[in-house]
């Protein structure tokens, strides 16, 4: 009864679980620098912003080429697994499975310091659906309806980035809203290069679904 009692008071989370895909393969060097990308992108979420609270994250290796991330504001898991996906693209031919798991979760200081002692429902779906990825799925969302549709698009759209599209998604993904120009200053390219890598890239429909799904359009269909 007590444990039921706490899980009633946990919050609303995403948590994303994955794994490196062709890790055996891979250098410990390459692994280690895989997965310190990973880590570092999953700290630059904590900069998005919503518009109820500031964002929180977690991050923690999960034996070898395991990974684990959590993130406070679910509504934002699916854009959260592309903007990981994409910030790893960037650095190389490097592709992860992202398993996205939403629901009740444990948010306490001994968690958020390292994942790996996470509990409840948003963890418990997450790391089954990894476990049960279909063959040929790298990004799934563990609800049902029309998330898990636009998540196995996305996973899609997303699978066959190159290097430039990945560069430049990274940036047009995060909610800050940037203006190409302004992505075209950071990457240190033209607005007319960013332009053709968004739109080769499928920005503008994850765009509009990103928007339904975190707008609540989408829940009803869940």
């Amino acid at each position: 009864m007590v444990c039921r009692r706490y899980s009633l008071h946990m919050p609303e989370i995403a948590v994303l679980t994955g794994d490196i895909i062709g890790s055996t393969s891979l250098s410990k060097e390459a692994l280690d620098q895989i997965v310190a990308r990973l880590k570092a992108a999953t700290i630059e979420m904590s900069d998005w912003k919503t518009e109820n609270n500031a964002i929180k994250t977690a991050f923690a290796r999960r034996g070898g080429d395991g990974w684990q991330a959590i993130l406070t504001a679910p509504e934002l898991a699916l854009r959260a697994a592309l903007f990981l996906r994409a910030s790893l693209m960037a650095m190389g031919p490097y592709q992860t499975r992202i398993a996205i798991g939403t629901g009740s979760g444990d948010v306490s200081h001994q968690t958020m310091a390292d994942p790996n002692h996470g509990y409840g429902h948003a963890f418990f779906s997450s790391g089954r659906l990894l476990e049960n990825l279909p063959r040929n799925a790298t990004l799934q969302h563990a609800t049902a309806g029309g998330t898990a549709a636009a998540s196995s698009l996305a996973d899609h759209i997303s699978s066959t980035w190159t290097e430039a599209q990945a560069h430049a998604m990274a940036l047009a993904i995060a909610p800050e809203n940037h203006t190409q120009q302004v992505i075209a200053d950071q990457l240190g390219i033209s607005r007319q290069a960013v332009a053709k890598s968004l739109k080769s890239a499928g920005y503008p429909a994850i765009k509009l679904a990103l928007h339904q799904i975190e707008s609540g359009e989408a829940a009803q269909d869940d």
